[in-house]
């Protein structure tokens, strides 16, 4: 996607200049992966104009697989944040009717060659949420995936001015007893899957309770995010695998950069340790470092490696010599 965003401080809409950048969940995630030294491939669709190829030439800039990324259409799906400030949050505003993606009725690849060689597919809520047809489309890449082998992560992602918490929560309820690693958190558990006795603030409980639900999930994560205001938060991550929760050390991250992608940095570094087999607690440590390195630029994907991750969970902000 395009993002169009205002400067901080300045009201979208009153702007003579503003800032693009791409952006979209799972390309974020893949960007973030790439750079982190993960083998990864991205399938989209993007128009077939200078847009799209920005698009793959950018991916493809830090070594993500481009060659499922399907040219066609004329739209690239576009959405603006107006930068929030002080107690003012952030505000989107989404322009994807019409994209050459949430136009696309019948997939358009052969299933053996995008899932070969594939450990874990990454799929979000906010893909499941454009239309029926996309609804109908994650589940058919779920099966085949499984069919495969392959693991598959699902990242909530709930956006209200997508679809409702019924539609999405129904929509889960199908969904979820084919995944095997999901980002979700305590108000997903109890306001969109409704599940019964979940406690707002527990999200130990609110993990265990997704499980005994769906016993299929292997591993749930999440982060913790304390909103002191737009340029203040506190931030915890969260991982629960083999019946118990991790969490990182608590980040204090001031002042905010740019937050857009946060959430992406941090399943990006989830599934880094995943694939790399790392223990709970490092994968956790290192997601939500990489989270937290993501909120002190700006755009929506990350620009660090693994190795500066690493340095800057050693660090204390000084400066590297």
């Amino acid at each position: 996607m395009l993002r169009i965003s205002s400067n901080p401080g300045v009201r979208l809409f009153s702007e003579s200049a503003v800032k693009t950048y791409l952006g979209g969940g799972e390309a974020n995630v893949a960007y973030s992966l790439a750079q982190f030294g993960a083998p990864v491939k991205y399938a989209t669709i993007v128009p077939k104009n200078p847009l799209g190829d920005h698009v793959i030439k950018t991916l493809a800039s830090v070594g993500v697989d481009t060659k499922h990324i399907v040219e066609q259409g004329d739209r690239l799906g576009t959405y603006y944040i107006e930068l929030g400030s002080g107690a003012r949050g952030a505000q989107a505003f989404y322009d994807r009717a019409y994209s050459a993606f949430a136009l696309t009725t019948e997939l358009p690849w052969d299933f053996d060659e995008l899932f070969e060689d594939v450990e874990i597919f990454l799929l979000s809520g906010i893909v499941t949420a454009l239309s029926d047809a996309w609804f109908a489309n994650v589940d058919l890449l779920i099966d085949e995936a499984k069919k495969r082998g392959v693991q598959v992560a699902f990242d909530v992602n709930f956006r209200a001015k997508l679809w409702t918490a019924d539609t999405c929560g129904a929509a889960l309820h199908e969904i979820l007893p084919k995944i095997d690693i999901l980002s979700a958190g305590d108000k997903d558990a109890k306001l969109l899957l409704k599940l019964e006795g979940t406690e707002l603030g527990d999200l130990e409980g609110a993990f265990t309770k997704i499980n005994e639900k769906f016993p299929n999930i292997k591993v749930i994560y999440s982060s913790t995010r304390n909103v002191i205001s737009s340029e203040h938060n506190e931030l915890t991550g969260n991982i629960w695998t083999g019946g118990k929760m991790y969490s990182s050390v608590k980040h204090e991250i001031k002042p905010i950069v740019d937050r857009i992608g946060g959430g992406d940095a941090l399943t990006a570094g989830v599934l880094y340790g995943l694939l790399n087999k790392q223990e709970p607690q490092e994968i956790i440590e290192f997601a939500t470092a990489a989270s937290h390195l993501k909120h002190t630029v700006l755009g929506d994907m990350n620009q660090f490696n693994a190795q500066e991750v690493t340095d800057f969970m050693l660090s204390d902000a000084d400066v590297s010599r």
